[in-house]
């Protein structure tokens, strides 16, 4: 599945506007974008080779209230959205999948504000 993001004018952002272009983009990968926003949580959150196709409908009802039950925040708090660029692991941790969100190549803008 693939979701082309292409634009026609180019964004232009500050580093005070980070905190809202981050809210901005995660509300549009798992809000506004029903059915993609389903799948991409069911990616991140059940680690089976079978999450997006599974073998019967009880697994899918099962598969469904899973992904149901996590809101946005509940994923940023788990680890499944990661806004640093460091990738801490605990010793004993469950290896799963997760989104890390990094802004980065900011640059004076010219204007001589610090």
């Amino acid at each position: 599945m693939r979701k082309d993001l292409i634009l026609s004018k180019p964004i232009y952002s500050s580093f005070f506007s980070c905190g809202p272009d981050i809210q901005t983009i995660l509300k549009t990968l798992f809000v506004s974008s029903r059915p993609y926003s389903d799948k991409l949580k069911r990616l991140l959150i059940i680690n089976n080779k079978d999450c997006l196709k599974p073998i019967d409908s009880d697994t899918e009802q099962v598969y469904q209230k899973t992904i149901n039950s996590f809101t946005l925040g509940d994923l940023i708090e788990r680890g499944y959205i990661r806004l640093n660029s460091k990738i801490a692991r605990g010793t004993h941790e469950e290896i799963k999948s997760y989104i890390l969100i990094s802004l980065d190549n900011f640059s004076p803008d010219g204007s001589g504000n610090p």
